[in-house]
């Protein structure tokens, strides 16, 4: 949210406990008789994952020295006209509990965390804001003198002037707290400071975040705030974060910046969220549709997992597949499902339609698993321990299934990836050693060659028939992992195979290499042919496990090779890592006859690649695992490896020649990332597993922001992240990209004697791509002192832009020359030009 001409402050709280609490001192607060309506979301940059937060005015509900609560699981806060009063609780799981077995839960008494505010106006005046349909009411034993009605509701708290000219306001939504302090034009941010009461000692780590530590309950972490300011609709990057004082109370530092315009704190990751109930729990496959709401699909072994609006409530076997669709403004769970039979399922991949129906692949042991207008309604080998592959479609709100069915035969089937197209067809491969698995006429390959091949399948809309199936490989080990379709129902496959005499055609490599290499390979839109095939590693062992597709073809790729001699083109990073295995990743013509480029990417240690997407502007983004300290970044939210193994999310620019974005993300114990998805706006869902606590690290330090569910539920947990790649953490790291010229044209009043204010540069380049140009940041620097004055990101596309530019400092007069020199940096990511100069004189003119 924005303040016209105020400064805004705004700090995130996130817990770490769950479960529900009373807060001593204060009456336990009775539950409502009603379903409160939901509060209107925040903005989506800033919130997302999340249950919408509604404060209670109180009437009698509680302690009469509280003028507005709150709940939701696993706190309470209470807001005082002195204090804010956050009550937690967490569940305490008995030793010795099996993860299938309910949990007989024990409930800790709550930890009261307690925030005064240091020289503050101890009378401020309370007033709720943002009034949200709905009331709520209490009709609470039998004498009706004692119910409380129509109490209303609102989105925020405001605590007018607690310093003079600085508000406080208390916001958000059910799982995550936001405070902002609203600084007035002229005021000073550094009269706030915070004392907390409940807490044995207070920390800053490395990333800046502040952590407030309590001995038996664990840690309630605030993270580091994003600070920018938008002027002239540019976004200016502000440095600045959290203080602690030899008090041990707790402020704001802020770089300079402009006064008079609004100062927001916003965090680069959109949201982090744990998925998953007492058990084990994983997430494998995520999508996103064309209206922003997400889908994810995996496993649990978890009775207590999360479901809303469920087709199926309860786990039926050891362990089901879950399917979970969130709403586009993170407030509520749209539904959430088990999925499975008396024996065991796993979801491996979803896809989702232009209507919302989900489309989910995977592997089942349960003969009863649930089937519906199936191609194929019972079990292919009955009781048999094999597995068969699944498919299931489901509608758009989760109430029903619009078919379900097994495929598979006498031995094991899986459905390792799924893709539907615009009319609703939906496309699997997977792998199979069934003899008799489904397949139909005129199709390309209609017997198994070996005890596992890959194979390829493409239903009806209806999934009452099928349109193609098809065996896909040779005489020896064969998997498909990854499909894609392009805009003709082209389907391309990518997998993994040990076969020599894997089915090729016109082949960018026409031989198996190592003892196993990835292979690329498309079909005719009827699947009766390949109109190419192709080997792809090196001497050693190579698999494919991520395929996309672009609006013109181009194929892209990813696995894993443990081939120094993996076939690389325009490489960003030419020789294999050293570790036990690299990541690659390959971008093909869109008929698989050359390479656009083809990359390692690793570091010393072993990474794993899960999936690949590609965005509207042909970037290539890719996720998976590494235990390497040294894996690339570039402009990274997470710079270091925090665990063993981590997360990694990389970018790539069209052209494969740069990184535009990489990270690590993690925290101290095991995380691994599944898939990646890219909606229409460019922003990257990422979804995967977290072992949360270790050892030596029992409090889960996994980045959670926004959550959904902000607490581990088990040992293991699904994870669920959106970031806005369209922010980004700017430095001043340049090194040289190209040639260009500079030409610069001055307002009067930005230099020299300077008071704040805007200048523009024209700016006219050779040899630079309008991908690179559209992603400019310009800044002019003090050529003595390489003081920054101005920044801008930012810039349309095309040569002779020109780009406006706020001067973040004032200087006086006398301190600039005349003639004095100046350098202009145009800077993109992490790397620039070489300065170009030009001077000024003090009115702040060009001089030519």
């Amino acid at each position: 949210m924005q303040f016209l001409k105020q400064t805004t402050f705004t700090t995130l709280l996130v817990t770490l406990w769950s479960v529900a609490l009373a807060l001593p001192g204060c009456s336990t607060l009775p539950q409502p008789t009603q379903q409160v309506p939901a509060a209107p979301p925040p903005n989506l940059q800033t919130s997302f994952l999340s249950v919408p937060l509604s404060f209670e005015a109180n009437q009698g509900q509680t302690d009469p020295e509280v003028k507005f609560f709150t709940r939701g699981p696993g706190y309470g806060l209470f807001l005082t006209p002195n204090e804010a009063v956050l009550a937690l609780t967490h569940l305490q799981p008995p030793v010795s509990t099996p993860s299938d077995s309910p949990a007989d839960e024990a409930v800790n008494e709550p930890a009261v965390l307690r925030m005064h505010l240091i020289g503050a106006n101890p009378t401020p005046t309370l007033a709720g804001e943002t009034a949200l349909p709905g009331k709520v009411n209490y009709f609470i034993g039998n004498d009706p003198n004692k119910w409380e009605s129509n109490i209303p509701i609102y989105g925020r708290v405001r605590y007018d002037n607690v310093y003079p000219g600085i508000d406080l306001v208390y916001y958000g939504n059910q799982q995550q707290l936001e405070y902002d302090f609203v600084v007035g034009p002229g005021q000073d941010p550094q009269h706030i400071a915070i004392r907390f009461e409940g807490v044995t000692r207070l920390e800053l780590d490395q990333n800046g975040d502040l952590l407030l530590l309590q001995t038996e309950d664990g840690v309630i972490r605030q993270q580091k705030p994003f600070i920018y300011q938008d002027v002239d609709g540019k976004r200016q990057i502000i440095d600045g974060g959290y203080v602690i004082n030899t008090e041990g109370q707790v402020g704001f530092q802020v770089a300079a910046y402009d006064v008079t315009k609004p100062l927001i704190i916003d965090p680069i990751l959109v949201f982090s969220t744990f998925l998953g109930g007492a058990g084990n729990d994983n997430a494998y496959g995520i999508a996103v549709d064309n209206t922003g709401q997400v889908y994810v699909a995996g496993e649990t072994s978890s009775l207590d997992f999360p479901t809303n609006n469920p087709l199926q409530a309860t786990r039926a076997g050891l362990g089901d597949a879950y399917i979970a669709k969130l709403a586009a403004d993170g407030s509520a769970l749209i539904y959430a499902t088990y999925l499975g039979g008396s024996g065991g399922e796993t979801a491996l991949s979803i896809a989702v339609d232009g209507t919302g129906h989900a489309y989910v692949t995977g592997e089942t042991g349960s003969p009863d698993f649930p089937t519906k207008n199936a191609v194929q309604p019972i079990h292919g080998n009955g009781n048999s321990p094999f597995a068969d592959a699944f498919v299931v479609k489901l509608a758009p709100d989760g109430s029903n299934l619009a078919y379900a069915t097994f495929l598979g035969g006498l031995g094991h089937d899986v459905g390792g990836d799924i893709a539907v197209d615009a009319t609703g067809q939906a496309y699997l491969t997977g792998w199979t050693s069934s003899p008799d698995f489904p397949t139909t006429l005129n199709t390309f390959q209609s017997t198994r060659l070996d005890d596992n091949n890959a194979f390829v399948v493409k239903l009806t809309q209806d999934g009452s028939a099928l349109a193609y199936a098809t065996y896909l490989g040779g005489s020896s080990l064969d998997v498909g992992n990854g499909i894609a379709l392009d805009g003709r129902g082209q389907a391309t496959v990518i997998g993994s195979t040990a076969s020599t005499d894997f089915p090729t055609k016109n082949p960018l490599q026409p031989v198996l290499l190592g003892s196993s290499d990835a292979f690329v390979a498309q079909l005719t839109v009827d699947g009766s042919a390949l109109t190419f095939s192709t080997y792809l590693g090196g001497s050693i062992s190579d698999g494919g496990v991520g395929i996309a597709v672009d609006g013109s073809g181009q194929v892209y790729t990813t696995g894993y090779t443990s081939s120094p001699d993996f076939p690389t083109k325009n490489p960003i990073q030419p020789s294999y890592g050293n570790g036990r295995g690299d990541v690659f990743v390959a971008k093909l013509a869109s008929d698989g006859s050359a390479l656009s480029f083809a990359t390692f990417l690793g570091g010393t240690g072993f990474e794993e690649a899960a999936n690949i997407t590609v965005d509207g502007e042909g970037h290539a983004w890719i996720t998976g695992s590494t235990f390497s300290p040294d894996f690339p970044t570039a402009n990274p939210l997470q710079p270091a490896l925090h665990g063993n193994v981590d997360v990694f999310i990389t970018e790539f620019l069209t052209d494969g020649s740069a990184l535009k974005f990489s990270t690590f993300l993690g925290g101290t114990g095991g995380d691994g990332g599944n898939d990646i998805a890219v909606d229409s706006e460019g922003q990257i869902y990422i979804t995967g597993s977290t072992g949360g606590a270790s050892t030596t690290h029992p409090t889960p330090t996994f980045p959670i922001k926004f959550a959904l569910q902000p607490t581990l539920g088990g040992l293991q947990d699904a994870f669920i992240a959106k970031i806005n790649p369209q922010v980004n953490n700017l430095n001043n790291k340049f090194a040289p990209l190209g040639s260009g010229q500079v030409s610069t044209a001055f307002s009067r009043t930005p230099c020299g004697g300077a008071t704040v204010g805007t200048f523009t540069v024209t700016a006219t380049f050779t040899n630079i791509s309008a991908d690179t140009l559209s992603n400019l940041v310009i800044q002019v620097n003090k050529l003595t002192g390489g003081n920054v004055l101005c920044n801008a990101d930012g810039g349309p596309d095309g040569a002779g832009a020109l780009f406006t530019i706020p001067l973040l400092g004032s200087f006086a007069d006398g301190q600039l020359s005349p003639n004095e020199a100046f350098t202009v940096a145009f800077q993109i990511g992490l790397q620039s030009f070489n300065p170009f100069q030009f001077v000024v004189d003090v009115l702040g003119e060009e001089i030519p």
